[in-house]
């Protein structure tokens, strides 16, 4: 169902939504450092 398609066509799953925010904190992480 998840596969082949974008992100935001399909309604969030649960590792979307973790791996999202993993994301997020990566990218905060590497701002407070600059």
């Amino acid at each position: 169902m998840y596969k082949g398609k974008k992100r935001t066509e399909m309604p969030p799953h649960l590792f979307s939504i973790s791996d999202n925010a993993y994301h997020d904190m990566l990218m905060s992480e590497y701002s407070r450092a600059c």
